[in-house]
């Protein structure tokens, strides 16, 4: 009997920094005809989250025979959205214009899946999304390049934002601690952090103060002041976090030793992680 869907896919997308940060795409194709599983990734060296979630379902649709009937999943509400209708497109034009045609040559049933919740297919593409951001060769998204999608950066901003992504110095663990005023468990985490070449979200959720340090309580100015930072960095910040608790979570992070792009992205799981654990609570009572 042949099954109501032919294909069943799991599509995931990043940006180690959004936007113009590293990013990768991952996705799973099921074939619900012959079982068959297929993992496809790729990473790019400049890109933006938003268009590494279309690029991954356009990659995956390349793989997919037409005139075949999907049920596609994502974790991004930007892409079943906006393909539900939902969300005008604004943005990324030249990569929506390629999902359309791709889409019309099949039946497709667009789903949101909750990301990092226990999803076996969407962690899948989540450790290939992050996998495919460390590979030594990267593509360029040409798209991103030559659209509005990029952000007009100084020379003074691009030179900030590399300085800030810089890797700490993790050779030594109570010179770590000394050096940035943090707890011996908390320098002891990061170090073990920096001495993985792919970061997964078990890793950003293992990172932890260990108590109250020398930045709990510190204020943004005091923070920008003593580590001499220039207004680029909290404006980037700003950027990701509407809400001032998690800015300050993130310049906190920064002033710990991690680099920006792991700060953002270290906050963004604590941020999904309470998400999930609230919505586990609700349904539990």
């Amino acid at each position: 009997m042949r099954a109501i869907y032919d294909y069943i896919i799991y599509t995931d997308g990043g940006c180690e920094c959004n936007p113009g940060g590293r990013g990768g795409y991952g996705a799973v194709i099921i074939n619900n005809n012959t079982g068959e599983l297929t993992d496809i990734s790729g990473g790019f060296r400049s890109t933006t989250n938003n268009r590494m979630e279309v690029m991954a379902v356009i990659k995956a649709l390349e793989k997919i025979e037409k005139d075949t009937h999907i049920q596609l999943f994502s974790d991004s509400q930007y892409v079943i959205k906006t393909m539900n209708g939902m969300f005008r497109k604004k943005k990324n034009i030249d990569l929506w214009k390629k999902l359309d045609k791709l889409a019309v040559a099949f039946k497709i049933e667009w789903n949101w899946v909750k990301g990092h919740n226990g999803n076996t297919y969407n962690e899948r593409c989540d450790t290939l999304c992050q996998e495919a951001m460390t590979l030594p060769e990267l593509e360029e998204d040409v798209g991103y390049m030559n659209t509005d999608s990029v952000p007009e950066q100084s020379d003074t901003v691009a030179q900030s934002l590399e300085k800030y992504n810089m890797y700490p110095d993790c050779s030594d663990v109570e010179s770590y601690q000394e050096k940035y005023l943090v707890n011996p468990i908390c320098a002891k985490l990061i170090c073990q952090f920096y001495k993985q070449n792919r970061k997964k979200f078990r890793d950003y959720v293992g990172l932890r103060t260990d108590g109250t340090d020398f930045w709990s309580r510190k204020k943004k100015n005091a923070i920008m002041d003593i580590k001499e930072y220039s207004t680029d960095i909290w404006d980037i910040i700003v950027d990701h976090f509407a809400e001032t608790k998690y800015q300050m979570m993130c310049i906190r992070w920064c002033a710990r030793g991690l680099a920006l792009g792991d700060a953002i992205k270290k906050v963004q799981v604590d941020m999904e992680v309470a998400e999930n654990c609230l919505a586990n609570k609700k349904r539990n009572m």
